[in-house]
């Protein structure tokens, strides 16, 4: 459900075209689980929209009557445009043939521009996957890992600049790919025992983990290292996916990148309970739980390392 508000309850659709100064969508949510939800993605460059505002149930029922009696309203939109330049970084830890023709490299991508705690992080677990591996002699490393944040997953338009294409001297050397998101994240809910149309259940964190995901392709070998990891970290409510097998779901996220350009590679997702808003904060992060999920990633890792990617 926060996924879908996020879009603005499709009602963006009904908009475009329609001549709305601007609108309010009601929602059957409580003010605490509506509080600090925002739009996404953003709109593509040059383009404006109808602004609007989220309304919770309790309000919606003021403002439907109001609306069916006529009544009129002002909504004031407070907005600040500023044009920045985002850059790309990117960083190699070299593998055991660096700098020659027969160097290969595992990609290592992650967003930068995040709105939140949540969203953010990635970057974090690239650097301790990094981390743990440049431990490791550069001679037990067979291939190079290269790093890259991306900064435009957030920006209007969404990755209008193909850094993939730009750098071709680069992806001729890369083999595999893992994509790290979303990590330590705790769940939020509504408590349970509630009934589902009572809109003053009381929501926050449920205390448990946020549900995690793991993409693989559709390799034997790579699902079998993906569920040897998975049983190894203990790593909790975590679900494995391949969605080029039929009824496993669609690709999502940073996993496209090894999707699109047929490379062997793994990428995490959240069920992303908290993601979508403003309010998740320091206390819907679990170090513990961080630390068990860039376990398994290490593991995952270490699968696209020292395989033999040419099966």
């Amino acid at each position: 459900q926060g996924n879908y508000v996020t879009r603005f309850g499709r009602f963006d659709e009904v908009l475009k075209g329609s001549g709305a100064a601007g609108a309010s969508v009601v929602f059957a949510m409580s003010a605490e689980r509506l509080a600090g939800r925002y739009t996404f993605p953003l709109l593509n460059q040059g383009v404006g929209g109808v602004p609007g505002v989220y309304v919770d149930a309790g309000t919606g029922q003021t403002v439907l009557a109001a609306a069916e009696q006529g009544a009129t309203a002002t909504l004031t939109l407070v907005a600040l445009t500023e044009a920045v330049d985002p850059y790309f970084y990117t960083a190699v830890l070299p593998g055991r043939d660096y700098g020659t023709a027969q160097d290969e490299e595992v990609l290592l991508v992650t967003h930068s521009d995040g709105p939140n705690l949540t969203q953010e992080n990635g970057t974090l677990g690239i650097l301790a996957l990094v981390r743990a591996f440049a431990q490791r002699p550069q001679a037990e490393r067979p291939r190079s890992l290269r790093v890259l944040f991306d900064p435009q997953h957030y920006s209007p338009g969404r990755h209008v600049t193909d850094w993939y294409a730009l750098h071709p001297e680069i992806m001729q050397r890369v083999v595999a790919v893992l994509g790290v998101e979303q990590i330590g994240q705790l769940e939020y809910g509504e408590a349970d025992g509630q009934e589902p149309g009572d809109d003053t259940r009381p929501y926050g964190l449920t205390g448990r983990p946020e549900p995690w995901l793991i993409y693989a392709r559709n390799d034997p070998a790579m699902i079998a290292a993906a569920i040897a990891a998975i049983q190894t970290t203990g790593v909790p409510r975590t679900e494995l996916r391949i969605p080029e097998k039929k009824g496993q779901g669609r690709w999502t996220g940073l996993g496209e990148v090894a999707l699109k350009r047929d490379l062997a590679g793994f990428a995490t997702l959240s069920n992303m309970s908290g993601y979508w808003g403003t309010t998740a904060g320091i206390e819907s992060f679990d170090a513990a739980l961080a630390h068990r999920q860039i376990d398994t990633l290490v593991l995952l890792l270490q699968h696209l390392l020292l395989s033999d990617i040419s099966d």
